[in-house]
């Protein structure tokens, strides 16, 4: 059984993890067993964080193995990472850390060469035109997959733990993204995610648009602990 979320209006809503029922959730477990060996184990503890992070393309490799017939097809500005061609299934993979109430970023869109354009806008403060060039952007992005069913597939390591959250994402709902507040450099996006699970903001100066999650997510009864 699959999690209605044909009532929500955000592009990312967050889902059971059998949501896609070819990806053997033990057999993402054992080759993370695999990964952190003795020796990285004793190194990531010697960092400052102390935090057992994931290389994304790990957490890539790990997430089309762990696939019937999973595929890496992420190089370059791909919308996706890994693909399962027996389930039209298209996953971005994310590996972020948690040192406090949120992660680390992750980027969801960045262009560069709307950088005049988006300076103009920001200064004057024409928030939801400016964000509006990055939704579009997006969706032009997207639609490059258009035959896939699309998810955010996020490992979070807290210290010594790893979680994974699912996420469906629905690109119909990109057009409902509003300002929800703003700073000189800054826009706050509502719409993208719920805001108790994550938040999603327009910076000026990287010419991105980032998610970071809240580390509440972990108590989500749809979050899972893997390692």
């Amino acid at each position: 059984m699959t999690d209605s979320i044909m009532t929500n209006t955000n592009v990312f809503n967050q889902v059971n993890i059998n949501e896609i029922p070819l990806l053997n959730v033990d057999k993402l477990k054992s080759q993370l067993q695999d990964y952190f060996t003795p020796f990285m184990c004793n190194y990531l503890k010697s960092e400052n964080t102390k935090n057992f992070k994931i290389n994304e393309g790990i957490a890539e490799y790990i997430v089309k193995n762990a696939l019937t017939n999973g595929k890496k097809v992420g190089e370059g500005n791909y919308p996706v990472d890994v693909i399962d061609e027996t389930s039209n299934i298209g996953i971005d993979v994310g590996a972020v850390c948690c040192n406090g109430n949120w992660t680390n970023e992750k980027s969801i869109m960045q262009k560069f060469k709307m950088s005049e354009n988006l300076d103009i806008l920001f200064n004057e403060n024409r928030t939801e035109e400016a964000i509006k060039l990055f939704t579009e952007a997006y969706i032009e992005k997207l639609n490059k997959v258009s035959n896939l069913n699309l998810y955010y597939l996020i490992f979070i390591t807290i210290k010594e733990n790893i979680y994974l959250c699912l996420f469906k994402l629905s690109k119909d709902n990109i057009i409902n993204v509003k300002c929800n507040g703003c700073s000189e450099t800054t826009i706050k996006c509502s719409n993208f995610i719920d805001e108790k699970s994550g938040k999603v903001i327009l910076y000026k100066s990287k010419k991105r648009l980032e998610i970071r999650w809240n580390k509440n997510i972990i108590n989500n009864d749809k979050t899972i602990k893997i390692y």
